[in-house]
Order: C-alpha cells, then structure tokens, then sequence
C-alpha cells in the first residue's frame, strides 16, 4: 500500500511540474507573438499638421505679350524654404509656405530699344536721365531674387502601405525683393544717335528699378507623394505647373506723368514698356514633420 501511495504521489508531483513549464513555455510565445506585433503608435499617423523644409528647380518659358521681345532660350529658377500642410479633414487642407526664388529668365530684343545708365543703375525718365551714358540692348538676362507665398488646397488619399498621394490647385504669388539685368548691346553717347564702340559689349548686374513688377502671381497644379520613415515624419516629391497671368513688367504710373518710371526708348527715343508673362514646371523635394 506504501509503494501505490509513494507511486501516485510521484506522478502528481512530476504531471503538476510539466504542467508548469507547458504554461512557462506559452506564455514565452505570447511574449514574443506581442513583440512582432505592430500596434497602431507604429503606423504613419493623421496629422492635422505638419511642417518641413523643401529644393526646388524649374524650367520657364517666357511667354512675350509684344512684338518688341521674344524669348532666346529656357528659363531656370532655384528655390528653397518652409512648407506646411493644414488638414481641414482627414483628405482636404490648405498647403502655405514662405520659398526664397532666384530666376534666371533671357529675353531679346526684335526691335531697337535704347535705355541710359549711370554704370551702376540704369535710369529711368523721372531720374532726368539726360546726362546718362547711352546704351542700345540686343539680349537681356532677368535675375531677380523673389519672395514666393505658394496657397493652395491640398486632397490626399488614405495611407496606402507606408506612401499617401496628393493632389493640389492653387496660387504661387511672388514679391520681387531685388532685381538686377545683364545686358548685351553696344554703348552710345547720351544722345543716343552715337555710337562710342564698334564691339558688343556685356553690362553685368546692373539694378534696374521699376523694370519688373513688384508682385506676380501664377495658377497651377501638382501631384506628389509622401514617403513615411517614421510614424510622423515624410519625405515627400512633387511636379508642379504654374501658368503666369499676371504681367511681369511694371506698368503705368497711377498718379502724375504716367511714364515717370520707364527707363526704356524705342529708335524714336519715345519711353515704352515691356509684357510678358511667364510659365515653370517645378520639381520639388522636402521632409515633413
């Protein structure tokens, strides 16, 4: 009777020890399985906000309004700055941003255009011009430095992997901070009616005030995507095509002699004025946060 006792005492102690390292050995799975599970903090999130850095380079085409111009070869502009998208809803916000340009746009000249200079500046009619050295421009090269306000809607799709795509429809407006031109031609005495060289010459980065507008604005469209590496941060690209309709050159005086800011003379040495308008297609690059 002792040995059935000792017996079944064994076996209840060694069946209650397997059972133990069984529930040991279960509950190690569960630990591991709860690891390699992805919970939702690991996942691209929904934000309502984000904000990032952004390059970017186009190409131009300058669109001329007159006979006086046309255009010599594509345009360039390089730009960088701060981007931010803000969600109305999950799918529609608003994207804004502050982007510093710097363009780089040719023009040549089909028809005589003559303007006086100072070496430094060139001077425009209300300056009293008279006494300035004289120049007669074939090319001109544009090289403004802008300030650039993009506002445009922004519709994303849902998460899709670890991508979301977007499309946008909006506003690129610009405000010139400082604009410079080179110009090709040769150099004529202050009459105008004489030329002080026989060679082409280069005038380089000379400021020519009220030349251009001081404010431009485009309409365009782009499609990109973001690219989740976290759960809140994005690398993102874009396309873009903005169409300029407003006019890139100053135009008449508001008040008083309405060609006062004109620096530019026909072969009748009468003051006239240029429009055109210009097109780009961006290419752009930036993290989000």
């Amino acid at each position: 009777m002792k040995k059935i006792t000792i017996l079944v005492l064994g076996l209840f102690i060694l069946s209650t020890s397997f059972g133990q390292d069984n529930d040991k050995e279960k509950d190690k799975g569960k630990d591991k399985n709860k690891n390699k599970e992805v919970t939702g903090d690991n996942l691209p999130q929904d934000k309502k906000f984000q904000a990032g850095l952004s390059v970017s380079s186009a190409i131009g085409w300058y669109r001329p309004q007159s006979t006086l111009v046309d255009q010599s070869r594509m345009d360039a502009t390089f730009s960088f700055g701060v981007n931010m998208n803000y969600m109305f809803v999950k799918n529609v916000g608003l994207s804004f941003g502050l982007e510093f340009d710097w363009d780089w746009y040719h023009v040549n000249f089909t028809d005589t255009v003559f303007y006086r200079h100072n070496t430094s500046e060139i001077l425009r009619k209300k300056d009293d011009n008279s006494s300035g050295a004289g120049f007669l421009a074939n090319e001109r090269v544009y090289k403004p430095l802008s300030i650039t306000l993009p506002t445009m809607l922004i519709f994303k799709t849902n998460l899709i992997g670890y991508f979301k795509y977007y499309g946008k429809f909006g506003l690129r407006t610009s405000f010139i901070a400082n604009q410079a031109v080179t110009d090709r031609g040769y150099d004529y005495d202050n009459t105008l009616t004489t030329p002080t060289g026989t060679d082409q010459v280069e005038i380089s980065k000379i400021k020519s005030k009220s030349d251009l507008l001081w404010i431009r604005s485009a309409v365009g469209v782009s499609g990109g995507f973001e690219y989740f590496f976290t759960s809140s941060n994005a690398f993102y690209a874009e396309i873009s095509f903005f169409y300029g309709f407003t006019n890139l050159h100053s135009g008449k005086a508001w008040t008083g002699d309405e060609e006062k800011n004109y620096s530019l003379m026909n072969s009748n040495f009468e003051y006239l004025r240029l429009k055109s308008n210009l097109n780009q297609l961006f290419l752009k690059v930036g993290i989000m946060f």
